[in-house]
């Protein structure tokens, strides 16, 4: 898993990521798909490139996931920083959602990597459960 600062990157750079990540949805696909981006949610714990982000950051670095048609697509927002981490869909382990009184918790875990953690607002769980269920993620996700 390799973390990619937007600004750093030329377009030709981008579009290779997306191409490689099966590229994004057509506006008919992601109607009929309903959803392709998550809620914002923010980082808790385990990776050490979000780590590093993370403490360096003078407040919580905001995440959000694209669905691409082999892949996900994760933006990070640190401040005046954006990045990104393109994660393969067959690189994808598991996928775990719950969710309690005050919050939405999202563990993904990718292949030698460990899992890492987001959390949201609670009425961001349906929003979730609506993105990993209308997807290729179906069948990674755990109870």
């Amino acid at each position: 898993m390799r973390i990619y600062k937007i600004e750093e990157l030329r377009p030709s750079q981008l579009e290779k990521i997306y191409s490689e990540l099966g590229g994004r949805y057509s506006f008919w696909e992601r109607l009929r798909k309903k959803r392709v981006g998550s809620p914002m949610m923010f980082y808790q714990e385990g990776s050490g490139q979000l780590d590093q982000l993370q403490n360096k950051a003078t407040d919580e670095i905001r995440i959000n996931i694209e669905l691409l048609k082999a892949g996900l697509l994760m933006r990070i927002a640190e401040r005046t920083n954006s990045y990104i981490i393109p994660i393969l869909a067959d690189d994808i382990a598991t996928i775990h959602l719950r969710k309690d009184k005050v919050k939405t918790y999202l563990s993904l875990k990718v292949t030698a990597a460990p899992v890492m953690r987001f959390w949201g607002s609670i009425d961001q769980y349906f929003g979730w459960q609506d993105l990993i269920t209308t997807s290729f993620m179906v069948d990674r996700l755990e109870d």
